[in-house]
């Protein structure tokens, strides 16, 4: 597995100037900080004011309010611009140059990512129409092709672009096989997810098989081949997986599967994002660097090094 302490050592000279690039955007926006705290603190104060002296509540309410928006939106506004200035600057200087250095030969796409045509053609997320791709990530594992990339998915609904729900956020990642499934296949806890498939049926499983894939559920559009293709112990491995990123809190969703084609396709709930760094930490230690860069592609790394894809060759087609 990469070292983060060797990885500082060969990037020392990137990583210090990203560091004097994170630090000037940390003195930028400081003032807007400091600013914002002090808003919330008279806010505070207002609201405290408003209860000790309910007469005059209603006046004070609305200069609480007044002065939250302000400093709320202001606040807001030159944080995101601060930080998507030294989230490119990080990108193009470091994590591009750390990827490689992996060792599986990946490469890395900061403005990449997956077409949303793709994403519904796993039938994975149910209704969206809102998407974002980026930090794509491609390579090989024991010669399969792998790809990977951070996806946010929404659903708004109506002209309001403000009213949306966020339906997925987290790593969409693929492989690529030598040979095709006879029939798409899907391992997932919620039948909801699986969009507007009707095809998609569940897959009655043994009594000794549904107890150990708990709440999962197994759909396909051929059953037979479904039940012959996932044997109790290729559904152990794979739940084995997804119980040991959420041990590791690398997930705080569940894992969703699909074996589409020549592909296997799975979802990852997330609880941060890999590939961004924070404005307001080092970039210059190990922790930093392990989590926050290489973390997404060592996810998948470590899932396939473990993957049973041996197991599907022999009764696909």
């Amino acid at each position: 597995m990469l070292n983060p302490r060797n990885l500082l050592q060969e990037l020392n000279a990137e990583l210090n100037e990203a560091e004097q690039k994170r630090l000037y955007h940390y003195r930028r926006i400081r003032p807007f900080r400091i600013g914002f705290n002090l808003g919330m603190t008279v806010t505070a104060g207002l609201i405290i004011y408003a209860f000790i002296f309910p007469d005059e509540g209603a006046t004070a309410a609305g200069i609480a309010g007044a002065i939250f928006m302000f400093s709320l939106v202001v606040y807001g506004i030159k944080h995101s611009s601060e930080q998507g200035q030294f989230k490119d600057h990080f990108q193009r200087h470091v994590v591009e140059k750390i990827i490689p250095k992996l060792g599986l030969g990946f490469s890395y796409q900061a403005r990449g990512g997956f077409p949303q045509q793709r994403l519904e053609e796993s039938s994975l997320f149910g209704y969206f129409n809102r998407h974002q791709s980026e930090d794509f990530v491609s390579g090989k594992i024991s010669g399969r092709t792998i790809s990977f990339a951070e996806v946010k998915l929404e659903r708004q609904s109506g002209s309001d672009s403000n009213k949306s729900k966020t339906v997925f956020s987290g790593i969409y990642l693929e492989v690529k096989l030598a040979q095709r499934f006879m029939a798409p296949c899907w391992l997932v806890r919620k039948r909801k997810s699986l969009s507007e498939n009707k095809s998609a049926h569940e897959v009655k499983l043994a009594q000794e098989t549904q107890t150990l894939t708990g709440k999962y559920k197994l759909y396909s559009e051929n059953k037979d081949f479904a039940r012959e293709l996932f044997t109790a112990e290729v559904l152990r491995k794979l739940i084995a997986v997804n119980s040991d990123l959420r041990s590791r809190k690398v997930i705080w969703g569940n894992l969703a599967f699909a074996f589409i084609d020549d592909s296997i396709r799975i979802a990852l709930n997330m609880r941060r994002k890999f590939m961004e760094p924070d404005l307001f930490k080092a970039v210059c230690h190990p922790a930093i660097i392990h989590s926050q860069v290489s973390g997404s592609a060592i996810v998948g790394a470590l899932m396939f090094l473990i993957f049973p894809l041996g197991n599907f060759s022999y009764i696909s087609i």
